[in-house]
């Protein structure tokens, strides 16, 4: 009411109004202070008939106030919680793997046994998951300077391989760098671990320690684990770092931040992410290999991570980061506040990552592919696709998401 009466004063004032009509609008005064009626007294009632409508809109103007507080204060606390219970979780467990890798890589090429090269598979296998549970996360510090290529660029570029294992100059971070990014990342310790063609007791003999062919190699395979390390903490770092953050940037969208200017461009980054990973797994992840949208024979070579045969690890890794953003982010929860349909959304798809989360995930997907029994991953290729629609045509108009341009559409 203070606020109406505030207004009404402003409104007044503007429209050169007395507080009073026991004289005025019927009677306007003079220059010499006299009352004149006439016309004046009619320009009065317009002006105070407009002052009036004018205030019928105050109730509404508030109302939209009230509302758009609430919105705002929704995608606070929804950026806050998917930052602090997932975003950052993933780049902790991530930072932690890579560090496990390098440690895991000195310890095989001091000791290099079947035992020490297993666990240094298994190490190499849980930074590549760590990895793409964050394939969501591809913007700020991720894209800068193309890190994600350098941590992941696939497939390896067995050329340069081969030439920085024959070369004599020292394998250091400037020297792999230089080489471009074929010849690091997680793609290629993955060329150096695993060979389909070859047992694991003859791929040992590469790093036999007598051999300086094989210090070469642990030199390299050593040197690629602490790049690929120091690369992941360039992304990991200004997210997790206490002051300054890229996560308090993320947080305070809109209010502050230097990166955001506002809370929906922040959700607008995510949930179009998330609509990217989705489409490059259920694309070039499983419809590309597969051959479902080309309608041409599996191609087990053009699985990610065929060599090691964890492929399907890898898409199902990738949808658990979709789905801990969406569901423990609050993503969903938010939706199930809004519109019936948007509640009906937020259902549809917590059960399509539900079925996803259940399905079998073979040990080695390039055997599955090669032996033409392909049809055993299509599951998972039609829950990617659900998963994906939800997203673009559901998620994101509720959100009031304008997905960008996707480098992966119609793959």
């Amino acid at each position: 009411m203070t606020a109406q009466l505030d207004l009404m004063s402003v409104f007044l004032n503007t429209f050169k109004l007395k507080p009073s009509l026991r004289s005025y609008p019927f009677s306007r005064p003079t220059q010499k202070g006299t009352p004149q009626k006439g016309k004046g007294w009619l320009t009065g009632i317009k002006r105070a008939l407009l002052a009036l409508a004018l205030l019928g809109f105050i109730p509404s103007l508030q109302a939209d106030d009230n509302t758009n507080a609430a919105a705002n204060s929704a995608g606070e606390h929804w950026l806050v919680t998917v930052t602090d219970q997932v975003i950052l979780p993933l780049y902790r467990d991530l930072e932690t793997q890579a560090a496990k890798l390098v440690t895991s890589s000195k310890d095989f090429c001091q000791q290099p046994n079947n035992e020490q090269l297993q666990q240094l598979r298994q190490a190499w296998l849980n930074t590549m998951l760590a990895w793409q549970r964050t394939d969501s996360l591809m913007f700020g510090p991720a894209i800068e300077e193309q890190l994600d290529f350098h941590i992941n660029f696939t497939p390896p570029k067995k050329l340069i391989i081969k030439q920085l294992l024959n070369s004599d100059q020292p394998i250091t971070g400037e020297t792999l760098n230089k080489n471009g990014v074929g010849g690091k990342g997680l793609s290629t310790l993955e060329y150096l671990l695993y060979d389909r063609e070859r047992s694991d007791a003859d791929l040992l003999q590469d790093y036999v320690p007598e051999n300086s062919a094989a210090q070469r190699r642990c030199a390299y395979l050593q040197g690629v684990s602490e790049l690929l390390h120091s690369d992941i903490q360039r992304i990991t770092t200004p997210w997790l770092r206490t002051q300054n953050s890229y996560a308090d940037s993320f947080r305070t969208a809109g209010a502050g931040s230097p990166m955001f200017v506002s809370q929906q461009e922040a959700i607008d980054t995510l949930i179009s992410k998330l609509y990217q990973s989705a489409e490059k797994t259920a694309g070039r992840r499983l419809a590309k290999p597969l051959g479902i949208r080309t309608k041409q024979a599996p191609k087990p070579y053009q699985l990610e991570a065929w060599r090691s045969g964890a492929s399907m690890a890898l898409v199902k890794a990738n949808l658990q980061g979709i789905k801990m953003l969406l569901v423990d982010g609050g993503i969903l929860e938010h939706l199930t506040t809004q519109s019936t349909a948007a509640k009906h959304t937020a259902q549809s798809l917590a059960q399509a990552l539900d079925k996803a989360m259940a399905l079998d995930v073979p040990a080695d997907a390039f055997s599955v592919v090669d032996s033409d029994n392909s049809t055993a991953l299509l599951p998972w290729y039609e829950q990617s696709q659900i998963i994906k629609n939800i997203i673009k045509n559901e998620v994101a108009a509720e959100l009031g998401v304008q997905l960008g341009f996707n480098d992966n559409d119609g793959d």
